[in-house]
């Protein structure tokens, strides 16, 4: 294997910039999943703010929601003229995670084809015949005639089923890849780790320690991803890398200085053109907020999120003296383990503010509510507790809750919209990973870029009160926490320069949208 240490910053190999008077047109394809529908709205605001014509397509019942009027970001998009397009599925009683089986299902994605085909057919004869799908915004209708016929199909890690639709129109194909570049690293690996008997990962294999991945320090088997292992996705997961060498260009929610080693190895094992990091995908005046405009950020900021219970509680706590916990929107601990985290929470006698779900609860609840169940918590543990701690179930809003100056860590699953937000304010990170790609972005966080500290779980797969306690005074109040501290508000500057004016991510965007100029049709 080669040496990530000894590789140079991979070539930028895009054709010279020559382009069309019309403006590129791109067709985004995202999987309806709050962690994959997050950076696809910021990476059309960071397209349409450059002069992209954006068209986002996706499931009825995704965009319906995008569509509602307390849908801000998707709001100021369509009032830019983003329009957004339904593909006509018919499939509301489906959840994300149900749509995910289905559109991984033959008769499924032969579905999801059918209906894309038909909506890019239209796209390329004639606009008029998508406004009563578009729900365009009046700015919006007097543009659409000028609209450039699309050049790009710009899909989803999960909607690579519509690369037979980009190849039947001879649209190129690129892939927005929304988690981290070390993901995409060890997806590289996949087929190499089947032949060497280390996929399905199983229970005779789990232990194996795997030492030779460039870029990536040495991690155990039971480390790699969900889809890895021996479960009903894991045929599904075999094609999915290759699918991904199908793109000629890979855009990554990542920057430069916080996956370095990584992007340097990438180019050795990915057949595509051209790789380009292009993170955060996060709203580019909440990651470039100076420290004195994010000290006062949540205080000065009218929304209607600011006037939520969250935000009012935290107004009236001291600055950094909150530890904020939240899992993620689909996944939950179980009774025995929430009443274990009660428990250490409690004896840490540090503030919190807990987003709790409680088992089989429904993640669909539109706001903020104070937790009345006793079933999951330690009898008379809010009583106690509050004076300086807050559980709440529901929505809250997480980024403005990382931005308040009373928030001094984060209690997490280690998602990776989650992570980019904590990184993007300088919040500390309690690393608690659940599912998914999230233990390889906990043993990157900790062993690797020191921005978190993990909890540790027993042989039994549970995280102890005694753990939990010793690890939330150790990052609150203790040296410990000092070290992730530091490093967390500098890799929060990394992350502020590198989307600003001369910037890796920046300048990687710009380096693209000029290649999308080169390929759109007079």
């Amino acid at each position: 294997m080669v040496d990530a240490s000894d590789m140079d910053q991979f070539p930028t190999l895009l054709p010279p910039s020559s382009s069309s008077p019309l403006p590129p047109h791109v067709i985004l394809v995202s999987t309806p999943l709050p962690g994959h529908s997050i950076p696809f709205l910021q990476a059309a605001k960071r397209l349409v703010d450059e002069g992209v014509t954006i068209t986002y397509v996706s499931t009825d019942d995704h965009i319906s929601q995008l569509l509602k009027p307390s849908s801000s970001a998707s709001q100021e998009l369509k009032s830019r003229g983003v329009r957004f397009v339904k593909l006509r599925d018919g499939l509301k009683h489906l959840s994300g995670s149900d749509f995910y089986i289905y559109v991984h299902s033959l008769e499924g994605e032969r579905n999801m084809i059918h209906l894309l085909e038909e909506v890019v057919v239209e796209l390329l004869e004639s606009s008029d015949q998508l406004k009563e799908r578009g729900d365009a915004s009046s700015v919006a209708e007097a543009a659409l005639q000028q609209r450039s016929t699309p050049c790009c199909l710009l899909y989803d890690m999960f909607s690579t089923w519509s690369q037979e639709v980009a190849d039947n129109h001879k649209l190129a194909k690129h892939l927005l890849f929304v988690s981290g570049a070390m993901s995409l690293c060890v997806f590289s690996q996949a087929q190499r780790l089947r032949e060497e008997g280390i996929l399905p990962v199983a229970p005779q294999n789990r232990d194996v320690l795997i030492t030779d991945i460039p870029g990536i320090p040495p991690f155990p088997a039971h480390d790699l991803p969900g889809r890895m292992k021996l479960d009903p996705s894991y045929s599904d997961f075999l094609w999915t890398f290759p699918a991904y060498c199908q793109s000629t260009i890979i855009l990554i929610n990542t920057f430069q200085s916080l996956e370095w080693r990584v992007l340097n190895a990438l180019p050795w094992f990915l057949q595509t053109e051209t790789i380009l990091e292009i993170g955060p995908l996060l709203l580019e005046t909440n990651v470039q907020q100076d420290d004195e405009e994010s000290e006062h950020h949540a205080l000065n900021k009218a929304t209607d999120e600011e006037q939520d219970m969250s935000i009012l509680w935290l107004n009236m706590q001291p600055p950094s003296s909150v530890l904020y916990i939240a899992f993620g929107s689909h996944a939950t601990l179980s009774a025995a383990q929430i009443l274990e985290l009660a428990q250490g929470l409690e004896a840490s006698n540090q503030s919190f503010l807990w987003v709790l779900r409680i088992p089989d609860q429904p993640s669909d609840s539109s706001s903020s509510s104070q937790h009345s169940s006793g079933s999951v918590l330690p009898p008379g543990f809010q009583e106690r507790t509050k004076g300086h701690g807050l559980c709440l179930s529901g929505w809250v809003p997480q980024k403005q809750i990382l931005q308040h100056p009373a928030t001094g860590g984060f209690l997490s699953h280690c998602g990776w919209n989650s992570t980019m937000e904590s990184i993007c304010e300088g919040i500390p990170l309690l690393a608690w990973p659940l599912k998914a790609e999230q233990h390889m972005n906990c043993r990157f966080l900790v062993h690797t870029a020191k921005l978190a500290m993990e909890m540790k779980k027993g042989t039994d797969g549970f995280v102890s009160k005694q753990e939990v306690e010793r690890n939330i005074r150790a990052l609150m109040e203790e040296v410990e926490g000092e070290s992730i501290k530091r490093n967390m508000k500098e890799m929060r500057s990394h992350a502020r320069q590198a989307v600003a004016e001369g910037g890796t991510s920046k300048q990687n965007l710009e380096v693209y949208i000029n290649y999308l100029r080169t390929l759109q049709s007079p």
